[in-house]
């Protein structure tokens, strides 16, 4: 048995990017199994990230911590408390980097198999996204986020609902320990995807409370492409 390798959770736009990916894949071909390889370089170089360099290995570090990483959600209701976990992956198959060979060209990752579970979830709440939009966003990990929660939730809105800073911050912001500096980070990432995804109606409700979500056309009607 060999000596424990440290690997860390999966972060940043790069990861999003793979995972934004795969899932398209899965939901298109309707099948847990993804072919990766040349595919997924080709559909970095249409997210404007050119395969090269310092970028292959960024890539291929964050495809090898979605291949391990593993979500917990938990639910509470009342006195009760569930918690339940899921990986994204199944299994996934890697080529080695050749020190031999130019790595301008390697695949690095051949073959995903996404989870029963989560491939299921993602078929019960698919989201559409525009290409375009992930393309502006694709180096902005926040405003990716965002784009993604937005063209989640407001078509499947019925009335205006309003969200508060605080409740934000709990989803976008557990990294900034002071409001101001997660409003003074947000808002900006907020306009961004709001550029994105022209469709998305949202208010201040109060410059001190929050925002108001409006009940908004999906970004594109009927296509393949989904996030969970």
């Amino acid at each position: 048995m060999g000596n424990p390798i440290h690997v860390g959770v999966p972060y940043g736009s790069r990861a999003r990017l793979i995972l934004l990916y795969m899932q398209s894949e899965a939901i298109r071909t309707n099948c847990r199994d993804i072919e990766l390889g040349k595919s997924l370089r080709s559909w970095m170089k249409r997210m404007s990230i050119p395969i090269g360099g310092k970028n292959l290995e960024a890539v291929r570090e964050q495809a090898e911590r979605l291949s391990r990483c593993q979500l917990s959600f938990e639910v509470v209701n009342g006195r009760t408390r569930g918690i339940t976990s899921q990986k994204i992956m199944e299994s996934s198959m890697f080529l080695e980097p050749d020190p031999n060979i130019d790595t301008v060209d390697d695949v690095f990752m051949l073959t995903a198999k996404l989870s029963s579970e989560f491939f299921e979830g993602l078929k019960k709440h698919p989201v559409p996204f525009r290409e375009a939009a992930i393309r502006a966003l694709s180096n902005n990990s926040m405003a990716l986020d965002i784009y993604s929660w937005l063209a989640y939730r407001l078509h499947s809105l019925d009335k205006p609902t309003p969200i508060t800073w605080k409740g934000l911050k709990a989803q976008f912001g557990t990294a900034y320990s002071q409001m101001n500096n997660f409003r003074l980070r947000f808002i900006p990432n907020l306009k961004l995807a709001l550029a994105a995804y022209p469709e998305a109606i949202v208010t201040e409700t109060d410059g001190k409370i929050g925002l108001t979500l409006h009940p908004s056309p999906p970004p594109v009607r009927r296509q393949i492409y989904a996030v969970k």
